[in-house]
């Protein structure tokens, strides 16, 4: 796995690009890392999935971050819902990819959290264009 963190670092900066969308760019971490892996076996998607999981916690927070801060200044109760709404939304989460993982199989405990991360990190990105 050490030969694939220079691979993702080096695509990150295609984030300031403003000719792509950040669903297409933020698509690119998981398939990159599996593309640049050569093989595919529950290793791989277990690290690449949690590689492409920590990228999309990064974006996730920081918009989220911007967009409470934004609101807790201008609509506090709005900023509460948004708050109680990530809480659920990590409840969720949580809840459903430890039922993947043990219903479908241990690769699940880490591609299922990234794709909902991914999901979650392209929505607050949307909403975070307003703050």
């Amino acid at each position: 796995m050490k030969n694939l963190l220079p691979f993702v670092i080096s695509s990150l900066p295609l984030l300031t690009i403003h000719t792509t969308t950040y669903a297409e760019i933020i698509d690119d971490i998981y398939g990159n890392c599996i593309a640049e892996s050569g093989t595919i076996n529950n290793t791989i998607v277990n690290a690449c999935s949690s590689l492409a999981s920590s990228e999309y916690k990064k974006s996730m927070t920081a918009d989220y971050n911007r967009i409470y801060h934004a609101l807790k200044k201008t609509n506090p109760k709005d900023a509460k819902k948004l708050e109680q709404s990530q809480i659920a939304w990590l409840e969720y989460r949580n809840k459903y990819c430890e039922l993947t993982g043990k219903y479908i199989g241990s690769p699940m405990y880490e591609y299922c959290p990234m794709q909902l991360n991914h999901q979650r990190a392209i929505e607050l990105n949307e909403m975070s264009h307003d703050f």
